[in-house]
């Protein structure tokens, strides 16, 4: 297994990291990228910020369609939510954004490895696959850290993705729940329960401490 040098090699695909590619790739430099998932993006693009703004979107159509229309004189029946066709689109925003970065990963020249960077010393990142061995071995004059963020567990919570979900699992609820209570007030958990609330969920919001954002995922 040979070494491949590069002058950069970033940690993490997400917002952080690709923009930092990009740059440094459209500045001349040769980089290479470690991201864990198969596609681009990190939580923003796939399991954070785009599907919940996605699910967001249609779901304020949704309550515009019931509530406000009559009063441009726009007359239309009580709307019927279509979850399957809400998901559908939501995945296929997702597809298309995250294809979309790489396509500027290929356009800028940057090399791409899946796995989970380790920075083994100064200078040499391995990239490992899911079973801890080694993959490649990447030499770089210079590392980027952009590991990106990831579900905050709570003490004696038990996350099913079924009843108690993450803010990933809350994304492919396959029922929109009666009641929801969002713990952690950031954007994902406060578009997720607006989203959610719009459509017709009874929808409590607790921050978990004093700021009305923080930080991590919901």
């Amino acid at each position: 297994m040979a070494t491949e040098t590069f002058d950069l090699v970033v940690i993490g695909a997400g917002p952080g990291g690709y923009v930092a590619a990009i740059r440094a790739a459209q500045l001349g430099m040769k980089v290479a990228v470690v991201e864990r998932r198969a596609t681009f993006g990190g939580t923003c693009l796939n399991v954070g910020c785009i599907p919940s703004k996605a699910l967001l979107q249609s779901s304020h159509l949704f309550e515009e369609a019931g509530h406000d229309l009559g009063v441009h004189g726009v007359k239309v029946g009580p709307p019927t939510l279509d979850l399957a066709q809400f998901m559908k689109r939501k995945a296929a925003v997702v597809d298309a954004t995250t294809k979309g970065v790489a396509f500027l990963f290929k356009k800028n020249k940057i090399a791409s490895f899946q796995g989970i960077g380790r920075i083994e010393k100064a200078g040499s990142v391995a990239v490992l696959g899911d079973d801890g061995a080694v993959k490649d071995t990447l030499a770089a004059k210079n590392i980027l850290i952009a590991s990106g963020s990831d579900v905050i567990p709570l003490p004696g919570v038990t996350v099913d993705e079924k009843k108690i979900v993450s803010s990933t699992g809350a994304l492919e609820l396959t029922e929109v729940p009666k009641r929801l209570v969002v713990v952690g007030a950031g954007i994902i958990g406060l578009e997720l329960g607006s989203s959610t609330a719009s459509r017709r969920a009874s929808t409590t919001k607790s921050p978990g401490s004093s700021s009305a954002r923080s930080p991590g995922r919901a």
